[in-house]
C-alpha cells in the first residue's frame, strides 16, 4: 500500500475524537467547545483533500484556508483556558498578527494555489511557544495526573505534532536537493505522527469534564 493510501486512511483516526465530540458537545462547558470545532474541522479539511487531490490534484487552497481557521481557533482554545489572563490584550495581538501574515504569505508574496511555508511555520513555533506556557501553568498548579488531565494532553498533542512540523517546512525551506525517498521517509513520519496525536485528542475528549464539574 502506498504512502498517500495510508495518509487518506489515517487521516481518518481524527474520527475518534469526532464522535467523541458529537456525543459530548452539549454537556461540554464552552471553554473546551474550541477543540471540538477544531477536530471537526480537521475532519472535514482531509475529506477536502482527498476530494481535491482526486479531482485537482492539489489540496494546497483548502489546506491554506485550514491552517489559518486552526490557528485562530486554538488561539481561541488557549484564551478559553486563561493563557492571556494576565494580559487579554495579547490575543488580539497575535490573531491579528496571525491573519495578516496569513495574507502576506498567502495572497501577497504567493498564492493560495500553492503551499506555502512561511505562515505555517510562524504558526508551528507559536504553537509549541503556547502549548509550553500551558503546561508548565498545569504543572506548576497541578490538581490532576497529566495522564488524565485533557488540557495537557490536548497541548502534548500540539507540542509533538508542529514541533515536527517546524522542521519539516524549515527543511524543506532550506534544503531543495532532497531525495524522492527521503521526502518520503519524512512525510511518512508525519503521517504516523498525526495519527498518533488524533488519538492523543480523543483520549483527551474522553477526559474533558462535564459542564457542572470543575473545569481545572
Amino acid at each position: 500500500m502506498g504512502l498517500y493510501k495510508i495518509a487518506a486512511i489515517l487521516g481518518y483516526s481524527v474520527l475518534f475524537a469526532a464522535i467523541i465530540g458529537l456525543v459530548r458537545f452539549k454537556q461540554t462547558p464552552k471553554a473546551y467547545r474550541p477543540f471540538f470545532y477544531l477536530v471537526w474541522l480537521g475532519l472535514v479539511n482531509h475529506t477536502a483533500s482527498l476530494v481535491f487531490v482526486h479531482y485537482f490534484h492539489s489540496n494546497s487552497i483548502n489546506g491554506n484556508i485550514f491552517v489559518l481557521l486552526e490557528s485562530l481557533l486554538f488561539l481561541y482554545l488557549f484564551k478559553n483556558w486563561g493563557l492571556f489572563k494576565s494580559k487579554p490584550i495579547t490575543f488580539f495581538v497575535l490573531s491579528v498578527s496571525l491573519i495578516v501574515v496569513w495574507i502576506v504569505d498567502n495572497l501577497i508574496l504567493h498564492s493560495l494555489l500553492s503551499a506555502n511555508a512561511g505562515f505555517r511555520i510562524i504558526n508551528a513555533f507559536l504553537l509549541v511557544f503556547l502549548a509550553i506556557e500551558q503546561m508548565t501553568h498545569l504543572i506548576t498548579n497541578a490538581r490532576k495526573k497529566p495522564l488524565f488531565d485533557p488540557v495537557f494532553i490536548i497541548c502534548t498533542g500540539i507540542l509533538i505534532y508542529f514541533s515536527y512540523k517546524a522542521f519539516i517546512e524549515v527543511f524543506f525551506l532550506m534544503e531543495t536537493n532532497a531525495s524522492l525517498s527521503l521526502i518520503t521517509n519524512i512525510y511518512a513520519i508525519l503521517v504516523y505522527i498525526n495519527c498518533f496525536v488524533n488519538l492523543l485528542y480523543a483520549w483527551a475528549a474522553l477526559w474533558i469534564p462535564r459542564k457542572n464539574q470543575s473545569l481545572f
